[in-house]
């Protein structure tokens, strides 16, 4: 057995308050007085740690959207680092791009590529 758990219940709520300020999951690692991978075992071990990341995570996009729009509705702060903050906190929610990169298999010719594609296509309208 390893030694008992420092994961506290009430991190959970703190954990919350925290992020809803905008700050990271990371970042409460200074809090709870932990690494941050202290953080994330806890986060997979303990069930109400976990629910209460995932609340945490909605509570800071929505400050940090606030943030972004008070910026622009008011013009007070700094535009670019909200967007920073944005992307990368939330890079599945706000980013510029998409990147995807098709590779062609290595025992097909062009040919049968474009004649497999083409009849993908053809089912896809059916």
């Amino acid at each position: 057995m390893g030694a008992p758990t420092k994961c506290k219940p009430e991190y959970c709520q703190t954990l919350i308050d925290h992020m809803e300020e905008g700050y990271s999951f990371e970042s409460f690692a200074a809090l709870a007085n932990c690494c941050v991978d202290t953080l994330h075992e806890w986060a997979n071990v303990h069930e109400d740690f976990s629910v209460a990341k995932k609340t945490a995570r909605a509570k800071q996009l929505h400050a940090n959207e606030k943030l972004i729009r008070d910026i622009a509705k008011h013009g007070d702060g700094n535009a670019t680092a909200a967007i920073f903050i944005l992307k990368n906190c939330h890079p599945k929610q706000w980013r510029d791009r998409r990147e995807l990169e098709v590779t062609q298999p290595a025992n097909m010719t062009d040919e049968e590529l474009l004649k497999e594609a083409k009849a993908l296509i053809a089912k896809a309208e059916a």
